[in-house]
Formats: C-alpha cells, sequence, structure tokens
C-alpha cells in the first residue's frame, strides 16, 4: 500500500479539479499523510460557512468520497469550514484501507455553503450551530423552546378554565381556591412564554449577526 501512494505522488496526471471557490489545490505525501491544500475563495466567506467535500475519481470511476472528519482525514474539511487561503487536508490513507491508484486520478474539492439567515433556522433554534459542527446538543434549544411554548398554551389553559370556574363561585372558599389556582397557573404560563421567547430572541439575534472567524 505505501509503494502504491509513493507511485501516487509522483506521477505526473493527477488532475486538479478546481470549481466552486476553491482554487490552487496541491496534492502532496508527507510522512505517510497524504496532504491536500487549497485557497477557499468565495464572495461570502467573511460570513458564511461552508461543508467541504473531498471527492477523488479514477477517470469517471469514484474512488473515494470524504465529507466529514474523522480519525483518518481531518483539517479543512467537512462541516463549519470558512473561507480563506493555506487550507488544508491530512489523509492517511494508508490506515484507512484506501487505494488511490490508476492513469487518470482527479481529485475534487467542494464548498457548499451552510445557509444561515433562513426560517427553518428562525423556527428551530439551535439548528444552523448544529449545521455547523454537527453536535446534537445543540437540538435541545429547539426542544426548550417547543416545550416551554407547550407549558405556557398548557397553563394558559388551565388559567382560563379556573378564571372560569372562580366567576361561577358561590362558596368562599371555593372563590378563594380557584383565584389561587389561575393565578399559579398564569404566572406559570407567563414564565413558559417568556422562556420560549428568549430563546427565539437569543436565536434570531445569532443568526442576523455576522459569523467571528477564527
Amino acid at each position: 500500500m505505501k509503494k502504491i501512494l509513493f507511485i501516487l505522488v509522483l506521477l505526473p496526471n493527477i488532475i486538479l479539479s478546481q470549481n466552486n471557490g476553491i482554487k490552487n489545490i496541491n496534492v502532496d505525501f508527507n510522512n505517510e499523510i497524504l496532504e491536500i491544500r487549497y485557497d477557499f475563495e468565495y464572495p461570502n466567506l467573511v460570513s458564511s460557512y461552508y461543508n467541504i467535500s473531498l471527492i477523488v475519481y479514477e477517470g469517471k470511476t469514484l474512488l473515494a468520497k470524504k465529507d466529514k472528519r474523522n480519525k483518518f482525514i481531518y483539517g479543512d474539511i467537512g462541516f463549519g469550514i470558512y473561507g480563506g487561503n493555506a487550507k488544508k487536508i491530512s489523509w492517511n490513507v494508508i490506515d484507512d484501507n484506501i487505494e488511490l491508484v490508476g492513469d487518470n486520478l482527479i481529485f475534487e474539492i467542494l464548498a457548499k455553503e451552510i445557509k444561515k439567515k433562513s426560517l427553518i433556522n428562525m423556527m428551530f433554534p439551535g439548528r444552523y450551530n448544529y449545521l455547523i459542527n454537527r453536535k446534537k446538543i445543540h437540538f435541545t434549544k429547539s426542544v426548550l423552546f417547543y416545550t416551554s411554548l407547550a407549558a405556557g398554551i398548557y397553563f394558559g389553559n388551565i388559567s382560563i378554565n379556573n378564571q372560569e370556574k372562580y366567576n361561577n363561585a358561590t362558596n368562599l372558599n371555593d372563590i378563594n381556591k380557584f383565584y389561587d389556582k389561575a393565578n399559579i397557573s398564569l404566572q406559570a404560563s407567563y414564565l413558559s412564554y417568556g422562556i420560549s421567547t428568549t430563546l427565539m430572541l437569543d436565536n434570531i439575534f445569532k443568526l442576523f449577526k455576522k459569523n467571528k472567524q477564527k
């Protein structure tokens, strides 16, 4: 396998496919690691993140496709990559058991913009951050938002029901009991709506805030 890789790097007919703002792709073999360097020039590179994929063909035959980081391939690939020069992907092809051999090898790097200001991102707090790094913990914001929203509706209905019972009550004990229940439920409803509103406003603020590139 090592011999195949050395032949690969020395081949004069490796094709470096450049598109989608990807420029100056260079493939090198360094200390048993295949290094793919590139520049990423894109109009929205200042404020946008991208999903970067590496695809290797032999002619028209697909040899490998990598679209996320793992222990074999790392660097500027996968989720949450921003534009700029001197990007590098490091790939341990030997341990990954990928055979890159052929007479017409093509290395292609694709960049797909992660849309930020979209209706679905506004409706689901934390979704945009999940798209950037794929950490499921960000979905807890969406769960908390809709849970608190549902709780606000639930406690609001309880408060209305107890308010009606309070209005119809004639016994002093019942009047006090239904008044307290209506008031407690109303406060719980306000609190729940407050949590959901805070999460939504925070999400909208972050969606319209410019990304801070590293």
